[in-house]
């Protein structure tokens, strides 16, 4: 599930809990985390409904139901899911990386090689 930048900004700050897509299916499902530039979005829940509510345009981020509306995006063909979204915290791969330490340097693997940087040295 792709999100614009703004939309990421307001999702992490708050201002946006609810978005909207339309599908042929629903393609995330609720509990799951995705992984975006700003860190982990969590979805809360996800339900296919007939139109959008009013009282969505304020959570979506939106003045009004018309606004929302002209902004969903997908084919208006399709089926529309209203999905419940919260910023969920950073990515822990970023933590990750730094605390590693030396696992994969290429400087490691290559003292291994009988002293030839890049050769790999084979036993048989």
């Amino acid at each position: 599930m792709l999100f614009r930048e703004d939309a990421l900004d307001r999702i992490r700050s708050v201002r946006v809990s609810v978005v909207f897509r339309r599908w042929r299916q629903a393609r995330v499902r609720a509990g799951t985390r995705l992984r975006t530039a700003i860190g982990l979005v969590g979805v809360r829940s996800v339900a296919q409904v007939d139109d959008v509510a009013a009282a969505d345009a304020g959570p979506a981020g939106y003045d009004s139901v018309e606004a929302l509306r002209a902004d969903v995006p997908g084919d208006p063909g399709r089926p529309l899911f209203r999905i419940e979204v919260a910023f969920a915290g950073v990515d822990p791969r970023v933590s990750l990386r730094e605390t590693v330490d030396g696992v994969g340097r290429p400087d490691r693997l290559d003292s291994g090689s009988g002293g030839a940087p890049g050769r790999v040295r084979y036993w048989g």
